[in-house]
């Protein structure tokens, strides 16, 4: 082991010089970017967010909810860990370096390294805007601030290193995230359960462990629990790396690039369809064609979610995500502000968009195939319409029943929210038609655009690669701030401001059908 470290050090160094350079002026133009944004983005995102904290504390931060919500995340994580992980390297590392007697620890540990830092600091920046909010409301001290940033760097750490149980094998990966998923549908129940409770006897639930947290010792224990999950994660890490297959290591590698070239080339349909696990679940189960086209292709539908079970999962766990973040912009009107609304249904109709994305494989199959001579006896069209109505029933149900439960938890209007889900998941489902519809990107948009501020052609290949999601984000930032007033008002302009939406969106897709 001896001449193990100055030899990964000479194969690192030949791997630099054969690299692409980067001068010091590029350097410094990330650096400035990256500052510039924080800035102009981050910052007022941030403090928007703490002042809309700091005016009343969270209820749905005052019980297991959350707790649940990061169970659910670290078994969606396991899963993804087939695909990717932090224990990670190029092509060329992989075949001069994993071939040859090196640790691999040492190999991957740089990018190991960078990944769970990455992770710690956003769990550190969260814990510190709830601080920073109860700071401002003047019912957290100073002792709980620490703690609540300590806590969050702990709690983000452990997100960013669940991964590496999913890079071991299947048989890891599916246990841990049966028995995490478990432990979710478990704290949820304690949740329900607690509050049903609370609601009998009049009490109002309060927060596990929030008390022990105001303790001045509280800043110490967060730090050792910090230091112990820290090093911990350093023994996974070096337990999980002598464990890799090189074969595995390199088809990610060989994944990752393609992906990566793929969605830098202005293809992130492509790209994303790169990211699809081979199907290995429901191989045997055969599907049985009946005389009505309709119910043979919601069939169909179901039996492609049922043979990717990994994608289906993720997209309920975004789905409910996006009708709990609905629910808690709507529910609190007119008490809340239409900028946290908007902010609330920009972020859900963004949520609800990718999430969409596994539902509609049929969809996006049935898009591609839109030009070419038909197959089935029905219209272009007639046949993506049908295709739609697996994942618009699904969203309808995810999406409509966490809002509504969000919403009676909270006091909000009901009825209206749910009134408003099925706009939202319509709006949804069109911009994914949409994005199917989509084809190569027109060589126009590549041509340069001189102005005085150097060439823009950039700006039309982003608006062309991302329009889905941007579109997704004006929408839904519209759409909040208007049933917001409408639930505050009356909901009629909201209805019909919403169903001109809809209705624009389907002109929208019916033009790319037809060109």
């Amino acid at each position: 082991m001896s001449s193990a470290g100055p030899g990964l050090r000479d194969v690192r160094a030949v791997l630099r010089r054969r690299g692409e350079r980067i001068e010091a002026g590029e350097v410094a133009y990330r650096a400035y970017l990256v500052i510039m944004l924080a800035i102009i983005v981050g910052a007022p995102v941030v403090r928007a967010v703490v002042l809309r904290l700091a005016e009343a504390p969270p209820t749905w931060a005052t019980g297991p909810w959350p707790a649940a919500a990061l169970t659910a995340g670290a078994a969606l994580l396991v899963l993804a860990g087939a695909r990717t992980g932090p224990l990670r390297a190029s092509l060329p590392q992989l075949d001069l370096l994993l071939v040859a007697p090196l640790s691999r620890a040492r190999l991957l540990s740089a990018g190991a390294l960078r990944w769970l830092s990455a992770g710690t600091a956003v769990g550190a920046v969260v814990g510190g805007v709830f601080a920073a909010a109860g700071l401002l409301r003047g019912d957290t001290g100073a002792a709980q601030g620490a703690a609540l940033v300590l806590g969050g760097a702990c709690v983000g750490l452990l997100l960013a290193s669940v991964p590496l149980i999913g890079q071991i094998g299947i048989r890891a990966r599916f246990a841990a995230a049966a028995l995490l998923g478990t432990a979710a549908a478990a704290q949820g129940v304690v949740a329900l359960l607690g509050e049903s409770d609370a609601e009998d006897s009049g009490a109002t639930p309060s927060a596990p462990g929030w008390s022990a947290m105001a303790d001045p010792a509280a800043p110490l224990s967060a730090a050792g629990a910090l230091i112990l999950s820290a090093l911990s994660v350093a023994l996974l890490v070096r337990a999980v790396a002598g464990r890799l297959r090189w074969e595995v290591m390199r088809e990610q590698s060989a994944l990752w690039d393609t992906v990566r070239v793929l969605a830098v080339s202005g293809d992130p349909g492509a790209a994303l369809s790169r990211l699809g696990a081979p199907v290995r679940v429901g191989r045997r189960l055969r599907l049985r064609v009946g005389s009505r086209l309709t119910v043979s292709l919601v069939l169909r539908d179901l039996l492609g979610l049922v043979r990717a079970p990994g994608r289906s999962l993720a997209g309920c766990a975004g789905m409910l995500a996006a009708g709990a973040l609905w629910g808690a912009g709507l529910a609190a009107a007119p008490a809340s502000g239409p900028v946290a609304a908007a902010l609330c249904g920009a972020t859900a109709l963004l949520v609800a968009y990718l999430a969409l994305a596994p539902w509609c494989r049929g969809m996006a199959t049935a898009c591609a195939a839109a030009g070419s001579p038909p197959l089935l006896p029905v219209s272009g069209w007639a046949l993506i319409s049908r295709h739609l109505v697996v994942p618009g029933a699904l969203a309808c149900a995810a999406f409509g029943g966490v809002a509504s439960v969000v919403s009676a938890l909270s006091g909000g209007a009901t009825g209206w929210v749910l009134l408003s889900v099925p706009l939202a998941i319509a709006i949804a489902l069109l911009l994914r038609v949409v994005a199917a519809l989509k084809g190569p990107i027109p060589m126009k948009l590549l041509a340069p655009v001189p102005t005085p501020a150097g060439d823009l052609a950039g700006v039309n290949v982003f608006l062309w690669t991302f329009d889905g999601p941007v579109s997704a984000l004006l929408a839904g930032a519209a759409l909040g701030a208007l049933w917001w007033f409408g639930i505050a008002t009356t909901p009629v302009p909201a209805l019909l401001v919403s169903a001109l939406l809809v209705a624009a969106l389907f002109a929208w897709a019916a033009a790319r059908l037809e060109r």
